[in-house]
């Protein structure tokens, strides 16, 4: 529980908060200028992943795949706005909706940019660019604004854990891993979703409490 507290302090500190953001940065592109160099690893990797494919797997990687593609993900991100509306959360809701369409942007960017082809040996088929993987990125986007709005306002450091540990550590992995297994992405491309997607997420937060403290001032001036 200590370590969730002083990660809920880190989060408060906005100077921490953009050296971190930097740092994620500064690692997706050195993969980009590397990538390369993760040429055999990612090849290796590609192969691993064909031979432990079967039907029940398949099967549970398509579905996370079409849960978390982007027309889905645009559904998911305006419930959960309409949802934060609803509760009086206007700015938590603008906060969602502009790093959502702030992360969509930079992802289509960052794939024209780079050009990368998918593997050959896809279970579905994909018409765009792979570097960064799009799924693992917007998830990753997604469930740290989730984490960090739900500890704004839960106190309980059970809830904390648990919802850093579900949404995290477990369903962003396991989407990362599905990526991969489905052989639609290499493992870089894997790699950089979450970097990158690291990276946009907490420079969000840095700008959004930016706002949030001098909206702060202006209230309190009035």
């Amino acid at each position: 529980m200590t370590i969730l507290r002083k990660l809920g302090n880190a989060l408060k500190n906005r100077r921490v908060i953009l050296v971190v953001s930097l740092f994620f940065l500064i690692c997706f592109l050195l993969m980009v200028f590397l990538k390369n160099d993760f040429l055999a690893i990612d090849a290796d990797v590609n192969i691993w992943s064909a031979s432990i494919q079967n039907t029940s797997l398949t099967l549970a990687a398509t579905i996370i795949h079409y849960i978390f593609d982007t027309p889905a993900m645009v559904v998911i991100c305006l419930l959960i706005v309409l949802f934060l509306f609803y509760k009086k959360h206007k700015y938590d809701g603008l906060f969602l909706a502009g790093t959502m369409l702030g992360d969509l942007v930079i992802l289509t960017s960052v794939k024209m940019v780079i050009h990368s082809a998918r593997p050959l040996n896809g279970l579905i088929d994909e018409k765009d660019f792979s570097f960064p993987s799009g799924h693992v990125m917007s998830a990753t986007v997604l469930f740290c604004i989730l984490i960090y709005l739900g500890w704004q306002h839960w106190k309980s450091q059970k809830i904390k854990l648990i919802t850093a540990s579900i949404f995290f550590a477990l369903l962003d992995l396991i989407i990362g891993f599905s990526r991969i297994y489905l052989n639609v992405h290499w493992l870089s491309d894997v790699v950089a979703g979450y970097l990158l997607g690291l990276c946009w997420v907490l420079f969000s937060i840095w700008v959004f409490q930016y706002f949030q403290r001098n909206s702060a001032i202006v209230i309190d001036n009035k």
